[in-house]
C-alpha cells in the first residue's frame, strides 16, 4: 500500500506529481498480513482490536505519517486524537474499532462508543 507522505507536504502551496514522496508499506512483510480474504481479514481485525500499539502505527501510516518516525508518529497522533478517531491522552483505539465493525448506523456507533474505552470493551 502507498500512501501520500504528508510531511513533505506541510507548509506548500502546491506541488507537482513529481515533486510527490510516498510512504509505502507491505501489508505481508510489515503487518503479518499474508491473506486478503474473509479468514485474513478478520485475524486482522482480531490483531488490530487486541494491540492499541499496533492499531495507532497502522493508522498514522495510513494518514501518510511514517510510524517508525517520532516527530511524524506524533504528528499523526495529533491529528487523530483531534478528530476524535483515539482518546486524547491515552491514545485507546476503541472509536476506531467501533467505526470499524460496530457501526451500520449512527446510534449503533454511538452506543459503542460511550463504553469503547472500557477495560471491558478492550479485552
Amino acid at each position: 500500500m502507498e500512501f501520500l507522505n504528508v510531511q513533505a507536504t506541510i507548509g506548500k502551496s502546491g506541488l507537482s506529481y513529481s515533486d510527490l514522496d510516498f510512504n509505502s508499506f507491505d501489508l505481508s512483510k510489515d503487518w503479518g498480513q499474508t491473506t486478503i480474504d474473509p479468514i485474513g481479514l478478520d485475524d486482522f481485525r482480531k490483531r488490530l482490536e487486541a494491540d492499541d500499539n499496533y492499531t495507532l502505527k497502522y493508522l498514522v501510516s495510513k494518514l501518510g505519517f511514517n510510524p517508525l518516525d517520532g516527530p511524524q508518529f506524533k504528528q499523526g497522533l495529533q491529528i487523530l486524537t483531534d478528530y476524535d478517531v483515539v482518546t486524547r491522552f491515552k491514545h485507546r483505539t476503541g472509536e476506531y474499532l467501533c467505526l470499524m465493525h460496530y457501526s451500520l448506523n449512527p446510534q449503533e456507533f454511538l452506543d459503542c462508543a460511550a463504553t469503547a474505552n472500557t477495560r471491558l470493551f478492550l479485552q
